[in-house]
């Protein structure tokens, strides 16, 4: 089933559907979208550099650790894009000081400001203060 038959569809749909479960786990603890789809093209594109040989425990061996090295390598290409990403917002926080506070904010304490004066405004007009 291995190296020599290859090139036949039916075989490399047997191949994925045999690391399916060890694909969906691996994608399981990658916590993105498209981990398993990455995982799949990868497998699909390791069958085209397989050694060979006729020993499916080698093969399925080699193929088994070819995954997994893959996750690690997602894994940490993920840890990656998340630093940089609480990098971005960190920045963005420092950037608003106490002189320079976004447009939105001054338009929500704004209003707020209003909406607390108008209630306080009917109860000084009742005599309550």
């Amino acid at each position: 089933m291995f190296k020599s038959n290859f090139k036949n569809n039916s075989n490399i749909l047997l191949i994925i559907e045999k690391f399916q479960p060890l694909i969906k786990k691996y994608s399981k603890r990658l916590f993105y979208e498209e981990a398993e789809s990455d995982l799949t093209i990868f497998l699909l594109e390791l069958i085209k550099k397989i050694p060979n040989t006729e020993n499916e425990r080698v093969i399925t061996s080699y193929i088994a650790k070819s995954i997994k090295n893959e996750f690690i390598r997602l894994n940490k290409k993920q840890e990656l894009i998340s630093q940089k990403e609480v990098a971005t917002e960190l920045d963005k926080l420092k950037y608003i000081s106490e002189n320079n506070i976004d447009l939105d904010i001054k338009i929500d304490i704004k209003n707020a400001l209003k909406s607390y004066l108008k209630s306080n405004e009917k109860l000084l007009n009742i005599g309550y203060y």
